[in-house]
């Protein structure tokens, strides 16, 4: 997952994305910050309200929207 989202200068990849079906995440958003793997994760609103900010994926390259996503921070974890 690391390899491919580096590949393709992603800020993060779900596994079924690359055609694995299983409940893991890898996120590195930033190039020069830690990079995250989330096996079973659990999403839950923590009150934080709503963000928006540009967002594309690496299944659709060159498109990109401003999406509205609910605030998230690693150290929620």
């Amino acid at each position: 997952m690391r390899l491919v989202c580096r590949k393709f200068n992603g800020a993060g990849l779900a596994a079924p994305q690359i055609g694995v079906a299983k409940r893991v995440i890898y996120l590195a958003a930033d190039k020069s910050g830690p990079e995250l793997f989330l096996i079973n994760p659990e999403f839950r609103s923590t009150g934080g309200g709503l963000v928006k900010g540009d967002e594309g994926c690496l299944s659709y390259p060159g498109v990109v929207a401003i999406v509205e996503r609910f605030q998230f921070h690693p150290s929620q974890i």
